[in-house]
């Protein structure tokens, strides 16, 4: 395993750790997954190992993965999300265990291992969407047109 120090990379576990290829061509190791406390022989780890694989198409385990935490997110405010979902259920699919709340957590701790994430570090500049103009900051995160292009319509 080697650092790796690029700032462009997608998702933590990218900028974590980098595999060699003699490793399967996978991101995650069970020294990483066992840090942690996921289950790499759940259906979750193979889903996105086999997408990984495979390649194309839509991947079932990162859909699967934000469905759910916005299942565990209503369920922790006790909601059911519908008729047929189980608490259960969803820990058998990920390989977790605990308490609603601890699942909650571990769901995060999973959406931001895998689901890629755009950071500060990774803008290099903010343009206006219909200009290219360059903005601020705190201008582009309130609304991605300039001032000029919002008057204009």
């Amino acid at each position: 395993m080697e650092i790796i120090k690029t700032k462009k990379m997608k998702t933590i576990l990218e900028r974590k750790v980098q595999i060699s290829d003699d490793v399967s061509n996978t991101l995650y190791t069970s020294e990483i997954m066992g840090f942690y406390n996921i289950d790499t022989n759940s259906q979750f780890i193979k889903d996105f190992d086999n997408w990984m694989k495979e390649g194309g198409g839509v991947n079932r385990a990162t859909y699967n993965l934000i469905i759910s935490k916005r299942d565990i997110g209503l369920f922790c405010l006790g909601m059911k999300p519908n008729a047929q979902w189980r608490l259960k259920d969803l820990k058998a699919y990920f390989g977790i265990l605990g308490s609603k709340e601890k699942c909650k957590e571990q769901i995060e701790l999973l959406t931001e291992l895998f689901i890629p994430q755009k950071h500060d570090s990774d803008w290099d500049e903010f343009k206006c969407e219909m200009c290219e103009a360059s903005m601020t900051k705190e201008d582009h995160h309130f609304c991605d047109i300039c001032d000029d292009c919002r008057d204009g319509e």
